[in-house]
């Protein structure tokens, strides 16, 4: 028996067969034992769900094999489960599927959807002004780099037979730390690679 929507002066059928594409939060699929494919989860799988209840009708799950929305081929054939519908595989096709003029020449499309998103965040706290810059980096970050920038002169001294000045170090490496000129002269290695460590650093 068909159910008669006089709204649209139609009737609808008690089986169809559905076409899909298994999707992750939308359209989540299990199998039985004995094969068959049956709806898991997911926001479209719930709205076939419903239909299903409020209309009286059964359904069969029809997964392509290509996993594929649908493209036509150089034959003329489709692929998907655009091409499920054309080869009269499946009576109707859900997989969030994008209309397009090629789909809408072998397949019917239902009125699409515009979807607005929000987004919501924690309400941010009282900063006081003075403080405004040292929020780019978490706390620790910033005691790592302070720590670094008086460690680096220290063992620039230590190394170094003939050093330059702790504040003279301190200023250079603060200026290669920010991406500025800090040259500091060495032929030995090990300086070198002190160097390249604090750039990389940087």
């Amino acid at each position: 028996m068909e159910l008669e929507l006089s709204a649209f002066n139609m009737k609808f059928p008690n089986f169809i067969r559905i076409g899909i594409l298994p999707l992750r939060h939308l359209l989540e699929v299990n199998y039985d034992s004995k094969g068959d494919v049956h709806f898991k989860s997911g926001v479209e799988a719930n709205f076939i769900r419903v239909l299903s209840e409020f209309l009286g009708f059964s359904y069969q799950l029809v997964i392509t094999d290509d996993a594929e929305w649908g493209q036509m081929k150089d034959d003329g054939n489709w692929t998907g489960i655009i091409g499920l519908v054309h080869r009269n595989e499946a009576d109707i096709a859900i997989a969030h599927l994008t209309m397009s003029p090629e789909r809408s020449s072998v397949a019917d499309f239902l009125f699409y959807t515009v979807e607005e998103n929000s987004f919501v965040t924690n309400l941010p706290g009282f900063v006081m002004k003075s403080l405004f810059y040292l929020l780019p980096f978490h706390t620790n970050v910033w005691i790592t780099i302070i720590s670094a920038a008086i460690f680096m002169p220290l063992l620039f001294m230590i190394l170094r037979s003939k050093a330059l000045s702790f504040h003279e170090l301190l200023f250079r490496l603060f200026s290669i730390l920010l991406g500025q000129q800090g040259y500091i002269a060495s032929s030995e290695l090990k300086c070198r690679i002190l160097i390249g460590s604090w750039i990389i650093f940087s």
